[in-house]
């Protein structure tokens, strides 16, 4: 179990619907050459939320500071920040203080046609509930990961200058078993009974790299 709570952020990048195939060889080389060399670069994943591309969501996990910084002076990462300066004509960064990060399986290499499906379910909750509302997320966490079959990780984190939203992104080998935990998890139901139906949004995957079996709670 990971004790120093790691770097958890999420960005939101509009790009240019011409530089879709750009953008995505760039991102992809990036994810493969950073996983693969740097020890603090835990996890990244990208993806897409519309069927042009051109809304994309990525996702990074890092030890601490100093491994992002590693990161941010790499080749692989420069060479994308100076297409991306072409591409991108949006960007939003949500920083999280991650609460719970539990993946299962071996590292994940998956950047070329991956089949993975992944969930992000997005959370606003009342200030006089938020302990019970910490504590539903740490049960429901232990029901999701006994789910053996079909679950590649599952992060929950609080966004930073917001303490009332909280984020959960579920990552799962297929769509068919996304589609399958969606309506048969009975937890689930529980959860939105008790503190209301999350805006919900389906990614894409573009690519999605991890160095495997991250497990953190805060």
């Amino acid at each position: 179990m990971m004790r120093q709570a790691p770097l958890f952020r999420l960005f939101r990048l509009k790009i240019k619907p011409t530089k879709r195939a750009a953008f995505l060889a760039a991102g992809q080389h990036n994810l493969q050459q950073s996983i693969a060399t740097e020890a603090g670069t835990l996890a990244m994943y990208t993806g897409h939320t519309d069927n042009a591309g051109t809304d994309n969501v990525v996702l990074e996990v890092y030890r601490d500071a100093a491994s992002y910084n590693v990161h941010a002076n790499s080749p692989q990462f420069k060479a994308f920040k100076q297409l991306a300066a072409q591409t991108v004509v949006s960007q939003t960064l949500t920083t999280l203080r991650p609460q719970v990060l539990m993946e299962q399986g071996p590292a994940l290499k998956a950047t070329e046609q991956p089949r993975e499906c992944i969930r992000l379910a997005e959370y606003t909750v009342a200030t006089a509930q938020l302990t019970s509302f910490r504590a539903a997320v740490l049960a429901t966490n232990s029901q999701i990961m006994a789910m053996k079959q079909g679950l590649v990780a599952n992060y929950w984190g609080q966004v930073s200058d917001d303490l009332q939203r909280w984020l959960q992104v579920t990552i799962f080998k297929d769509s068919a078993t996304e589609q399958q935990v969606a309506q048969d998890q009975q937890f689930q139901k529980q959860f939105v009974s008790d503190y209301g139906q999350p805006k919900l949004t389906v990614i894409h995957p573009d690519g999605l790299v991890n160095q495997g079996l991250l497990a953190f709670k805060a």
